[in-house]
Order: C-alpha cells, then structure tokens, then sequence
C-alpha cells in the first residue's frame, strides 16, 4: 500500500482501509483540514497474563508471517537475532490507540492479543498534530508497525525485527503533494522534520517512511544531513503508480544521501515478480532494492489480520533487515549496512544493477553470511587458504577441521565457521594396485658380484605409432671392495638396500615397507654397505616427489622429499637383528599430506628395529617402525604441530609361500596446534583465542592379512596372493577388503 491520497479527503482512505487494499507507500493529500479530535475511548480491560508459546506455535507464526519467509528473516530470527536493541523510526498516519495512548495495546479482533509492543514502544513515541486524543482515520500506521515490530508469541504474526524498540511518530491529517494549499503543504512537512529531527537525536538506526510525494520541501536538507551525520538509515517507499522512475520525493533523498538511503519496490508474493502498481528504480536504480509487497499478512485496526498490498510493505520489511543487521554486528556504519543489503540482493532482470529491480531482491539470509573476501580473525589470513587439503594414507579419515575458528569479512563482521578439512583424501590403495599397470615386465642379471636389474611398462600406441616400453625402475647393486656395496636406484626407493627383507615373498599389500606413510614418484637413491666383522653397516640417501597422480589438478606440483637413513644388522645366534634411524625432509607435506594451512613442510625421524630367526625351512621375522614429526610452519594461527606414527608387520615364510599380518604407517596421536581465534570483541575490534588442536589421527586401523605362493611356469613366474584387510585406509567404517589375485610376469626378452 502506498499512502498517497488527493484532495479527495479522509473518507476515501476509511474506505480504502475497510476493503484492505489501503495501498501504502506514496504522498498525497487528504485535503488541508485538520480533523476535529474525536473522544477518548473507553480504556480495554487489561488482557489476563498470556501462556508462554510453544515451539509449535512460534513456528505456525513464522508460516503466517509470509514476508518473514520471503525475505529471510526467519533464518536470522533462528541465529538469535531480533533486532534488540535498536530503535527503529516509523514516520507514519494514524494508527491503533496504543501507537498513540502507550499504556493501551487494545484491539478487538481475534489475533489483537498479538500485537503486544507496548513494551518496546519508546516513551517520545508521539502525534505530530493535534492533542493525544486518538483519531485512527487511516490503519496506514498500524499496517507498517505490525509489519516492523509485532511480537513473536504465537498467536499472529511476527514482525521482521520483533526486537526492536520501535519510534512512532503520528504526523496527522498529512497535505503531502502538490495539489494541497502550498502553506498547508510546507505545515505538513514541518511536523515531518521535526519528528524526523527528534529520531536523529534519540539515535535511531533506522527510519522508515511508507510514503512518497511529488517534491522534496527545501526545509528537509538540513535534516537529511543531520540523519547522514548521525548515520541514520532512511527506508522509502517508491510509490505506486506503477511509474519507471521512483517518486520524486524517494529519488531526490537518494541523491542527498546515496549512502544512507533505500527505495523500496514491491514484489508479488513469489518474490520474483514485480507487483503491477510497483515504481520500478529507473533513475534511482543505484538505491533501489525490492521486498514483497503484495498479499502482506497484517493487522488492521482491529487487530485481524489481512492481506495487504503496497510498497509501503515492502519498505517496513527492509527497514526491520537493517534492524536485524545492526544487531547482529555492532560494528556496522548506517552506510555498511545499506552496501551490505545491496551486495547481498538477489540479482534479477539483466545482470547488474538494472532499470527494473536495482540492486535487486532482499535477501537477509544472504546478508547474514559472510562477503568479499574472509580472514581469519587476528591473523592476517585468508579464510580460502586453509582449503584445499589432501590428506596422506597415514591420516586416513581424520577431519583436518578446526572448527568453531571466527573469521571476518570486508565488513570486518565476525563469523564462526570450521576451517581446513581435506577437500580430497589419499587414493584407497588397493593390493592391487601393483597390477593395475598391464605390460610391467621386470629383468635382474648378476656379473662378477654385480646386480643389475631394471623394469620396463609397455606404452601402447599413439595416432599410429608403435607400441614401445619404457623403464619403469632401474636399480644397480655393485661390488666395490670385499666389504663394500654401493646401490643406486632410479624409479624405487632404497628401502630393499638399506632395510633388508627377512621373509622373500611376493607380497601385494603395502604394509610396514611404505615407510614414509605416503606413496612416492621420481625417485632416485644411493646407498653404501659396508661389513665389519659380524656388523652390517648401511648408509643411504633417497630423493623424490609425494604421489599425488590421483589429483590430475595438482599433479604438476613438486612436492619434494629426502630421505636419509643410517642402520645396522647383527646376527645374534639364529637371530637376525637389525636397527635403523631415517629422517624425513619434506619441504610442503607433512607425512605426505598436503595442508594448505601449514605448508612449509615437516621433518620426521623414525626408530626401525627388526627381527628375523631361522625355524628349521621356516622363517619367522617381524618389523616395526616409530616415527615423530614435527610440522616446521609458525605464523600468527598455527604455533607447528606434532604426530606420532606407528607401523609393524609380522611375516612367515618357506620357500616361495609367505604369510604376513601388518598394519601400514598410521598417525596414533598429534596434530596441528592452533592459536585459534573463537570470539569477537565489536569495542575493540579484537579476536579471543584459545590453543586448539588439528587431529590428524584416524577414526580406524588398518590390519592387513596376506598369503602369497609362486610358481615358475612356462619360462615365467606365477604369483597366487589371497588377502583380508580390515578398515581399509585406517578407516574405521570402511567394509573390509578382500580377494585373491594372479600375477604372471615373464622375463623380457
């Protein structure tokens, strides 16, 4: 509804409110008489005290409450916010008695307990003519009010900010346009100025103003610089007479204060089509925002609810938005939070801000969430720099998340939210993953001492060309002196060399022998061996890239790591002894995950100790490895990080059948440690931080049981392997993995 009446006096608008259309929003005149004041009526008796609502009930009212759902003021509503404590301006007509009569909240029809603001009605809340005797010639005043401000209680209807102390100023019997006396004219604006001068000196967030008029009075500047030094918003209505341009009134305070301004449109109640009387943004599109404004669910005079239309509607929903935002982040400038409902608006009609919708459609749910870019609170960080994690086979399922950290947007609001996670996890290996490659053909030749042994992957063709192989992995074990050994390897790691394998089996399952936790590529590594007396004396020095092939996006990425590892092997009796130290350096990983929020790398050390023992044609041998890695990172949110891991694996073995239980490097504690920020000070702009913890320990463990035998057949060799893996990956709701598998490979020719 657009309050714009001509001179054709107070008893078409009696009329127009009785049928409910009483379109609010534009100027207009009721003639220049004021009207004589009527007697006061008989005082209601007090209502008896009301039952508290139930959940049920506050929800059937959100239903009701149609431009609650629209808008989205319902999801700020659930987060807590009301509007408390803000004070919203309403310059309007007449409305119920206790608009005007503070301690009255009467109203006779069905839902008039509902509008129960009597509370949150500020005490200047006052007629602008006349004496305080009521005159409810319109139901324009209520209509808005109601729209703003009716309590949230169950039985009616909740207002966008059902919070907010609410300001109402009664300018009377208005002569608002220019077909009114010139001098009764300028006497209606003045009563305007001076109310509206009032709400700037009582600190008023907001002002609305459900009408609009042909011209702006000179004598409203001053005051429209004082509401912008006082950084007040003002919310008008456009009007409606379905013109391309808002009313002259709304597009001139749109000029004066760009800032500081909204011009309300209308909306069908789908929230997506203008209404048909809407003023579309036209010149004013910069200013112009859209809320629904047809079909409002409102109270009348007599406290029944009725649909109503107008962009005078549409204008109290905006207006209760900027109450909610003022609340729910104290920080804000009058300015930031009109910036922040256009940034936030739904885009309709052409791209941009346009001639039809503006800015385009309110959206508080939108404008409750963070904008432009976010950083974590105190720390200098973005937000989007803590994604994008890749955890490593070590980590398993475990989150990554810190949550609950408070982050702030280019508004400076602050916001909870959970940072970090892995956006991808290690690939699942599977035993089978050896065997994925088809055309893997492996060759070894021995010469006066010398090991030479290399394997190939056929290439199949391309546009035509030839099948060809390529080396896959080359490895060179050489007699140096009686004593010495020295190993290079290219493709592999230096893992046979410098630890050793007690049980030679065929084995397809990782196990303990994917020492690093990770799965490496463009390796290449020496070693040196050396024996003293009874000592076996093992030296080696490994380079390469963290796997990451199941990333296409990332895979160009060199994620480097050395490796060095010193060890000794002893028999003692018929047991076979070995004890080994290896550090780790990888310069942006961390156990071969990638954590983009700390992503200057790690250093592990590892204690391996094994163990092997001839029982008769059986070998018995076990292996375990203990690993501490220290994350080398330090800036203003993480202060490092710690894990312990932990790998083992029993074997059994006779001749070509083996048996070997294990369980692949896994994280058993630690994590990431966080100076998290997880509050927000609005007087000093300042995070409160508390020391969290980045689990990085799996929720399962992984227990791998293999049994492998093999045969020489037709010139090659025939691998039969059976295994059970239980939480495969270390994941505990992982179904177990099971199978069998064959593997033939033949010597090249």
């Amino acid at each position: 509804m657009v309050l714009k009446s001509k001179a054709s006096g107070r008893n078409l608008w009696l009329l127009a409110g009785a049928a409910s259309l009483a379109a609010c929003g534009g100027g207009g005149s009721s003639g220049s008489t004021r009207p004589s004041p009527t007697p006061t009526p008989t005082p209601t008796p007090t209502p008896a005290p009301r039952s508290t609502a139930t959940q049920q009930e506050l929800t059937q009212e959100t239903n009701r409450s149609n431009f609650v759902l629209t808008s989205g003021a319902d999801h700020a509503h659930e987060r807590g916010f009301t509007g408390a404590g803000e004070l919203v301006a309403i310059m309007d007509t007449g409305a119920l008695s206790f608009l005007q009569n503070l301690d009255d909240n009467s109203g006779t029809g069905p839902d008039a307990d509902d509008l129960v603001f009597e509370d949150r009605l500020h005490p200047e809340s006052k007629k602008l003519w006349g004496d305080d005797t009521p005159d409810d010639f319109t139901q324009h005043g209520t209509i808005v009010t109601a729209v703003i401000g009716a309590a949230r209680d169950g039985r009616g209807i909740t207002g966008v900010a059902y919070g907010a102390d609410l300001l109402y100023y009664d300018y009377g019997d208005y002569c608002l346009d220019s077909y009114c006396d010139e001098d009764d004219w300028q006497e209606s604006f003045e009563r305007y100025r001076v109310g509206m001068q009032e709400a700037i000196d009582l600190g008023a967030t907001v002002m609305n103003f459900s009408l609009s008029e042909e011209r702006f009075p000179v004598r409203m500047i001053p005051t429209v610089a004082n509401a912008v030094a006082a950084d007040m918003v003002m919310v008008m209505s456009a009007g409606n007479d379905s013109d391309p341009d808002p009313s002259p009134m709304a597009v001139e305070l749109a000029r004066m204060a760009p800032d500081h301004t909204i011009i309300a449109g209308a909306l069908q109640p789908d929230n997506i089509t203008p209404a048909s009387f809407t003023a579309f943004a036209g010149v004013a599109m910069d200013n112009y925002l859209m809320a629904q404004g047809v079909s409002v669910r409102t109270y009348d005079n007599d406290g029944n609810l009725i649909p109503t239309n107008g962009t005078s509607l549409s204008a109290p929903i905006i207006s209760g938005a900027v109450a909610l935002l003022a609340e729910a982040f104290p920080n804000l400038t009058g300015a930031d939070i009109v910036d922040i409902l256009f940034d936030s608006a739904i885009d309709a009609g052409d791209p941009g801000v346009d001639p039809i919708y503006g800015q385009g459609i309110l959206d508080i749910e939108a404008a409750f969430q963070p904008l432009g870019t976010t950083s974590v609170a105190g720390s200098g960080r973005e937000a989007l720099s803590l994604f994008g994690n890749h955890a490593s086979p070590a980590m398993g399922d475990a989150s990554g998340m810190l949550e609950g950290v408070t982050i702030t947007d280019k508004y400076d609001r602050a916001f909870s939210a959970d940072l970090g996670g892995f956006a991808s996890r290690a690939g699942l290996a599977t035993p089978l993953r050896g065997l994925a490659q088809q055309g893997v053909e492996a060759k070894a030749i021995e010469l006066g001492g010398h090991r030479f042994g290399f394997a190939t992957v056929e290439r199949p063709s391309v546009h035509g060309e030839a099948d060809e192989k390529r080396i896959l992995s080359a490895e060179i074990d050489l007699k140096i002196a009686e004593a010495w050994r020295l190993g290079l390897t290219m493709g592999q790691g230096i893992d046979r060399s410098t630890q050793g394998e007690a049980v030679q089996a065929n084995f397809l399952t990782d196990g303990a022998s994917q020492r690093s936790g990770f799965h490496a590529t463009d390796m290449v590594g020496a070693s040196v061996q050396h024996r003293l007396d009874s000592l076996e004396l093992v030296a080696g020095m490994e380079t390469g890239r963290v796997d990451r092939a199941e990333l296409p996006w990332v895979a160009q990425e060199q994620d480097r790591y050395r490796r060095m590892s010193i060890g000794a092997a002893r028999d003692v009796g018929p047991v076979a002894l070995r004890v080994g130290i290896t550090r780790l350096e990888e310069e942006e990983t961390i156990l071969g995950g990638s954590l983009a929020m700390l992503s200057d790398g790690a250093i592990s050390h590892f204690l391996d100790l094994g163990a092997a023992v001839e029982l008769g044609r059986w070998t018995l041998a076990g292996e375990w490895r203990r690993g501490r890695t220290e994350a080398r990172g330090r800036d203003a949110l993480f202060t490092g990080g710690r894990l312990d891991s932990q790998g083992w694996a029993v074997a059994l073995g006779k001749g070509p059948f083996g048996l070997r239980v294990s369980q692949p490097l896994r994280v058993e504690n630690g994590g990431l440690m966080a100076n998290a920020p997880t509050s927000f000070d609005y007087v000093t702009m300042t995070p409160g931080t508390e020391l969290r913890l980045v689990s990085l320990t799996p929720s399962g463990r992984e227990i791998d049981v293999e049994a492998t035998y093999g045969w020489s057949v037709l010139g090659g060799r025939l691998d039969a392997n059976a295994f059970w893996r239980r939480e495969p990956g270390h994941i505990a709701a992982m179904p177990d993995d099971k199978g069998v598998a064959l593997r033939f490979r033949k010597p090249l020719r």
